[in-house]
């Protein structure tokens, strides 16, 4: 994972800087669909200085065949860094992004149920950017000497996402409770799944589903429309279709209810705190009629956290809900110097979640959830100034609605017409300590 932008909760925050105005159309920038199955969106800004190019695919961690978890991690990275023809040979990750210094940048993340590969760039380089995104759609040669180069930084990261990084440790702990993916798989993937693999099956993969059908291009930033859209069809078009995705393999049922304990190693000294807690749920997809309750409790319980005092130096934020990066989990971080602390810890989380929920008769006040997750959901729009700053923000927020289907009138509408028992409806459904796990972590410094 190589990560120009990670959007959390508290990045949204922080970029919405814009007052709540008129949610945009559904239609609005309405993607040109290529015979092969392409679909592009091109966003131009005319106040940009670089230009944003994001391909998102619809396959990702769920797709991964059972004994084979992280082959769709694995071959992102192939896409990012594998030879894609004789103008493009194979490269580190490190020398891929050392080619896009700030205020450029790269990004490649797999998520459940989708992948990105991303570049940054100045608009001179448009023809040569999309040139090069087509070549990884289509030509990318993988070698035993990539695998060699790629399965262990891969092996680091996901050290680094069950302990290494004690806060991403206890939030994939809580991930394979609630949303469980096929048994003996998890995200990030099994180290030994893949050193079973080579470089021909990462290939395969690729060849066979990694292709048109499944993808989206979107472009933001400085650039003129129809040239970049002749581009587009110059280097997308010629590309076969590619094959439909199998099946998904069925999930396990999650385990819900339960407080489990465990010890984790921090890579970092002092950049965890003694008990590290954590309480997590399977947060509802935007067609769930619980979607908008849930949007206002997890803003307002970001809010209430701050207010009181609980987030502390050392610790995750105390809400975690990336709404698409990561929209199928939130979780809720504390901490304590001891066990008792940490179970102390543990009972406020879940005593602030169910205060969350206003009494019968007192309005719903949606704004802070409009304010934090507007730009990004599509509930307001940021100044075009300030969006001409992040066009990566506004590519991949506008691809990544299109890939879960949300709809940001009906969204704004649905948030308007809130009540109290929509709240009540949707802690018993999402929020109750019935429907999450939570994980109290003792962490220890590497030499202990």
């Amino acid at each position: 994972m190589i990560t120009l932008a990670r959007i959390s909760l508290l990045a949204t925050l922080l970029a919405a800087l814009g007052t709540p105005g008129a949610a945009r159309a559904a239609d609005d920038h309405a993607p040109v669909v290529l015979d092969n199955g392409l679909r592009v969106v091109l966003l131009p800004m005319a106040e940009a200085r670089s230009v944003a190019l994001v391909t998102l695919y619809d396959i990702g961690e769920w797709d991964d065949p059972v004994g084979q978890s992280g082959l769709s991690h694995l071959t992102e990275h192939m896409i990012a860094t594998a030879s894609a023809g004789e103008e493009w040979p194979a490269r580190s990750a490190q020398a891929w992004m050392q080619a896009y210094p700030p205020p450029l940048g790269t990004n490649a993340q797999t998520g459940e149920d989708y992948t990105v590969v991303a570049t940054v760039f100045r608009p001179v380089a448009l023809r040569d950017e999309i040139a090069e995104a087509a070549a990884r759609m289509s030509t990318i040669a993988v070698t035993e000497a990539d695998m060699e180069r790629e399965l262990p930084r891969l092996a680091g990261e996901l050290d680094n996402m069950y302990g290494g990084m004690v806060g991403l440790g206890t939030m994939n702990t809580i991930r394979a409770t609630v949303r469980r993916m096929a048994d003996g798989q998890r995200k990030g993937g099994v180290m030994d799944h893949l050193h079973t693999l080579a470089a021909t099956d990462v290939q395969r993969h690729f060849d066979r589903y990694y292709k048109p059908r499944h993808a989206m291009l979107v472009l933001a930033g400085k650039f003129e429309r129809e040239d970049a859209l002749a581009l587009i069809r110059t280097h997308f078009a010629p590309i076969p279709a590619g094959e439909p995705l199998p099946p998904r393999p069925e999930r396990a049922p999650s385990l819900l209810g339960v407080t489990l304990n465990a010890e984790m190693t921090s890579a970092f000294p002092g950049a965890a705190p003694p008990y590290a807690v954590t309480l997590g749920f399977s947060a509802p997809s935007p067609d769930s009629p619980h979607y908008p309750a849930f949007l206002v409790m997890a803003a307002d319980l970001f809010q209430s956290s701050i207010r009181a005092g609980s987030h502390r130096s050392g610790m995750s934020p105390p809400v975690v809900f990336a709404p698409l990066d990561d929209p199928g989990l939130i979780v809720f971080n504390g901490a304590g110097a001891d066990v008792g602390e940490a179970n102390a810890a543990l009972q406020e989380i879940r005593e602030r979640i169910r205060a969350a929920v206003p009494a019968k008769g007192e309005m719903v006040n949606t704004f802070a959830a409009t304010r934090m997750f507007g730009p990004m959901l599509g509930l307001m729009e940021m100044p075009d100034s300030q969006a001409a700053q992040n066009p990566y923000f506004i590519a991949f927020s506008e691809g990544r609605r299109r890939q879960v289907g949300l709809d940001p009138l009906a969204l704004k509408d649905a948030l308007a017409r809130l009540t109290p028992a929509d709240l009540e409806a949707c802690y018993n459904a999402v929020l109750s300590p019935a429907r999450g796990s939570a994980v109290i972590v003792r962490t220890v410094a590497a030499e202990e």
